[in-house]
């Protein structure tokens, strides 16, 4: 599934009760309430959840909100019910257990998977969906994700391309930037309601990225490798603000 006007969103706070971080459970509170969806949190251990639960539904008291535990691999609990999700939202109290957990759930997720960094927040204007994407083959899936949750919060969609060092007016970039907009405009096709703004950075992706990222409520990008070099990784370890994870599933499935 990709993310969506009143369907589910699960979270888990942290791969056990001591990693457990309340900021990405309240930030997906968030999500739910301005989404429609409901709020179902799976957590490792049933310590101090009854006290996290208590502080959800305080701060977001229109949302309907669910919980269990479910003891042993997260990863793949997670996995198993992100096939009737709309996201999946992870946490904890550092970026690289954040990024961790949520580049290897994305992997075989079958909905976008957002990583959320400590003390991220909602702003309380509707900021844009910010996709990065380089026009490739993959891109569709990506981009078409974008859009859905840009709809979803009722605000647009600013897709960026990172040419790398390659000069914005030269062959390559010229290339890049003509494929991107053209996945950027099939996909704004099927949303007709969704602001489209297109940017073309003379940057490295996860330079450009992350800035463009500040402002934005959420950076959505295409995660396939497991690999700390990678831009996906880079980019959970850098970016100020939550990065949303469009796996090769929901990419598939998106992109048909």
């Amino acid at each position: 599934m990709t993310a969506g006007s009143g369907a589910r969103v699960r979270v888990i706070t942290g791969a056990s009760a001591e990693l457990a971080h309340p900021d990405a459970v309240l930030w997906a509170a968030g999500y739910a309430g301005r989404t429609g969806g409901e709020l179902g949190v799976v957590h490792a251990a049933s310590v101090r959840l009854a006290e996290l639960l208590a502080r959800v539904r305080a701060e977001a008291p229109g949302v309907a909100v669910s919980a269990h535990v479910a003891p042993g691999p997260v990863e793949q609990r997670l996995v198993a019910e992100s096939g009737t999700a709309a996201a999946v939202v992870v946490g904890g109290p550092s970026r690289e257990e954040v990024g961790a957990l949520a580049t290897a759930v994305s992997a075989r997720a079958r909905c976008p998977v957002v990583a959320v960094p400590p003390g991220a927040v909602w702003d309380a204007e509707a900021l844009p969906v910010v996709v990065g994407t380089d026009g490739d083959r993959l891109a569709e899936g990506v981009v078409h994700t974008g859009f859905a949750i840009a709809a979803a919060l009722g605000t647009g969609v600013r897709v960026v391309c990172c040419t790398s060092n390659q000069p914005v007016n030269g062959p390559v970039a010229t290339s890049t930037a003509q494929a991107a907009l053209a996945v950027a405009q099939v996909c704004g096709a099927r949303f007709p309601g969704v602001p489209l703004d297109v940017r073309l950075a003379r940057s490295q992706p996860v330079t450009g990225l992350a800035r463009h990222a500040r402002l934005a409520s959420m950076l959505v990008v295409g995660a396939g490798s497991t690999s700390d070099s990678s831009t996906s990784y880079r980019l959970l370890l850098r970016s100020e603000g939550p990065v949303v994870l469009v796996g090769p599933l929901v990419r598939e499935a998106a992109g048909r």
